[in-house]
């Protein structure tokens, strides 16, 4: 008897922490398709597709591959984390046709943003307190549906520097909240969905985690036998629903490449 309770019990506690996990594949209600599930475009509604990769740039020399399979999706908007020179004079040459770039070089740590859509009111962030130096992209993207925030970030590895990891997603937020336009926060935050601090950066910044009604996908590491946690992230405002979210293959990369649809539903007069 005292068998069965302690598998019951053991069960229980499985459930309650597995909670978060099941939650993340609840669906999002649509306000963008009709009763019968299609999707209804209009104005001022613009639809982006954005893809993410982080190369690792100091080991993979997998440019071919990477340069492929960027153009086999397309995108609207490619965003690089970790960049290193090599990364950065082989996408800077071989994607002209992404006149609207913004690109911080720093040894392999940079980022770059490219983009089909023209970029404004950029900025490039040296966040106070990373010992890194990891650089941190802001700027806005503008569309048919106005001006869109967009933050790409890399925040250092929390192994022996969580404070400043910690400090950099809470300055994010802030400056999500501040936007005053939809805003797309993006990168390899080195933080997995279930941090407090993940929690916190969605609360203060009043955006949602992309993986919501898809579950989770994890990104990291493929240098396992399969990835098992979700690093590499698109947190959204209220005002953009989330079409589709999908992980791309391994080029090379301990990490997977993100793609994401999104649209963007609310004009914005104003960045």
């Amino acid at each position: 008897m005292k068998s069965y309770k302690f598998a019951a019990v053991t069960f229980a506690l499985l459930l309650l922490s597995s909670r978060p996990v099941f939650s993340m594949y609840c669906p999002v209600v649509s306000s963008a398709r009709n009763s019968s599930g299609e999707l209804v475009l209009g104005l001022p509604q613009v639809r982006i597709r954005i893809l993410q990769i982080n190369p690792q740039a100091d080991k993979n020399r997998n440019i071919s591959g990477v340069i492929g399979y960027i153009r086999e999706l397309q995108p609207d908007v490619l965003a690089v984390t970790e960049l290193s020179d090599d990364w950065k004079r082989a996408l800077e040459a071989e994607f002209g046709d992404y006149p609207y770039r913004v690109i911080a070089s720093k040894y392999s740590s940079g980022l770059a943003l490219f983009s089909k859509l023209p970029i404004v009111d950029q900025e490039i962030v040296y966040y106070p307190g990373d010992p890194v130096e990891h650089p941190q992209i802001r700027c806005h993207l503008k569309s048919s549906a106005g001006a869109i925030k967009c933050i790409v970030a890399h925040p250092t590895v929390p192994k022996k520097m969580v404070a400043s990891r910690n400090a950099e997603l809470l300055g994010m937020g802030e400056v999500a909240a501040k936007s005053g336009s939809p805003c797309v926060v993006l990168g390899d935050l080195n933080c997995s969905p279930w941090s407090y601090h993940f929690a916190h950066l969605l609360e203060v910044g009043k955006l949602k985690d992309s993986e919501q009604g898809f579950g989770p996908q994890p990104s990291w590491s493929t240098e396992m036998l399969i990835p098992f946690v979700p690093i590499d992230h698109f947190l959204v405002s209220h005002d953009i629903e989330v079409l589709n979210r999908v992980l791309g293959p391994n080029l090379g990369s301990d990490h997977l490449p993100v793609y994401v649809d999104l649209l963007v539903k609310s004009l914005v007069t104003k960045p």
